[in-house]
């Protein structure tokens, strides 16, 4: 819209005639950005105080420099956003440390509102507000350098006029909410986000400030009354503001330019269990009560199909998933190494996302930095749609006493040949009530005694 509206006022030449110029007004007028949308806050004989409502900075401009607005660029709501502050304290704090950093703040009742003040690769710091509920959130953390902040927190003027009418503040790089900062987004996850006072395009043409609705407050009279403020705050009304709760409405947050349509993707595979007796591969074992398998059928069609898809979607435009969009048991596929897996959510915290790999077995952790770059949506028709190609099993094995060298043993022997399974299925996972070798026809658990007590032997 910006470069839009640059060039096609760079050779427009009619102005705003002085007796149409009135409070109010939108127009086009220049400031050091070039031509920008703005509103008359106050005019005089042959110049008056604009508001550019898509930056929130106040500039005089005289009447032969202001044009009128095209229709096209009426409509579009304003991009900035007005809101007030009456306290605050600046954090200093380590991404790796937001964990405890969440586990400290999360019990405090009431809107809590941030504004970002310094972001870097490895720090981060924050102004936290509480608008309506006037706690000071700053002096219980002060004394807290062991937990959150690691530093000291840079001196912050407490000038509270627009950024951009301060003479040489370069620290305040607007509300991390509006602007996006994705990390600091996902570290106040847990946190009521606050809602504050916004002005719309309407409202600034209007030339009146109109509070949100609000489900609690029943009194008509209210309404009217901040109905007919200006929005050039006064003195009584920020005193009035501070002893009654402002009639507020919560602040929406765009996710992405595109909308993703979650109907299009798979959310979740379909089911499938396994009865009687099955030749199968080990593809992972943590322990016996924890280890997967393959059915022999099913490889070919997991090597043949499922693997070469993935590695297509992963090579062409994959779709990645938001971190915003993640939750707990949804499909997916993720990026383990240098290859694509199919996998399901298993847990999701400020951290990091926990994921079980459906045709393996293994369990994978990507960080939330990373994963705006390593989970992708899965289509929901075709070869990846397919069930789960491993089942969850367990093994009693009695026979030895369980330790890591009887473990590592155990997957040695266990990977290095097919094997015929006789299961009791359940819904979650399945009992093997016989594990025989398939060329020799030997149970595992005697192959897996005699191979061990061979090796103590030989080690002896």
């Amino acid at each position: 819209m910006e470069k839009e509206i640059q060039s096609y006022y760079a050779s427009l030449d009619s102005t705003i005639a002085s007796d149409e110029i009135r409070k109010g007004l939108l127009c086009i007028a220049p400031c050091k950005r070039g031509f920008c949308r703005a509103v008359i806050e106050l005019p005089t004989i042959s110049d008056c105080l604009v508001r550019f409502v898509d930056y929130g900075f106040t500039q005089v401009c005289q009447f032969a420099d202001m044009k009128p607005i095209d229709p096209k660029f009426y409509h579009f709501p304003a991009c900035s956003v007005h809101c007030r502050v009456y306290g605050s304290h600046v954090l200093h704090f380590r991404f790796d440390l937001v964990s405890t950093f969440l586990k400290e703040i999360e019990h405090i009742d009431g809107k809590v509102f941030c504004m970002a003040v310094s972001v870097t690769e490895e720090f981060a710091s924050v102004e936290l507000f509480d608008q309506f509920m006037g706690v000071n959130l700053g002096e219980k953390y002060k004394t807290r350098d062991a937990v959150c902040p690691i530093a000291r927190p840079p001196t912050v003027s407490r000038d509270r006029r627009p950024a951009a009418d301060r003479d040489g503040c370069t620290k305040a790089k607007g509300l991390f909410l509006g602007l996006g900062v994705k990390r600091l987004l996902v570290i106040f996850r847990s946190i009521s986000v606050t809602e504050m006072l916004m002005t719309n395009l309407s409202e600034y043409m209007a030339g009146d400030y109109i509070a949100p609705e609000s489900e609690s407050s029943e009194d008509p009279s209210s309404e009217e009354k901040y109905r007919k403020r200006p929005v050039r705050r006064q003195k009584g009304y920020r005193k009035e503001q501070k002893q009654e709760t402002a009639k507020k409405q919560p602040l929406k947050i765009s996710a992405s330019n595109t909308v993703v349509k979650k109907d299009s993707y798979l959310t979740e595979y379909p089911s499938k269990t396994l009865t009687g007796t099955a030749e199968v591969y080990l593809t992972h074992f943590d322990s016996f009560e924890d280890m997967y398998f393959r059915h022999a059928k099913d490889n070919l069609l997991y090597a043949n199909e499922v693997m070469p898809r993935l590695r297509e979607l992963g090579n062409s435009r994959p779709r990645f998933i938001d971190y915003r969009d993640v939750d707990e048991g949804i499909a997916c596929a993720v990026l383990n190494g240098s290859e694509w897996q199919r996998a399901t959510v298993l847990e999701k915290t400020p951290d990091y996302v926990k994921f079980q790999t459906i045709d393996i077995g293994e369990c994978v952790s990507i960080s939330v930095s990373d994963a705006k770059e390593k989970i992708m949506w899965l289509p929901k028709y075709g070869s990846l749609a397919l069930p789960p190609m491993t089942y969850h099993c367990h093994y009693a094995f009695t026979e030895l006493l369980i330790t890591p060298e009887v473990t590592d043993c155990a997957l040695e022997i266990l990977t290095s040949t097919k094997w015929v399974a006789t299961f009791q299925g359940s819904d979650t996972s399945l009992n093997i009530t016989q594990l025989k070798d398939e060329r020799s026809g030997e149970e595992f658990r005697t192959v897996l005694k005699t191979t061990y007590l061979k090796r103590l032997c030989k080690s002896d």
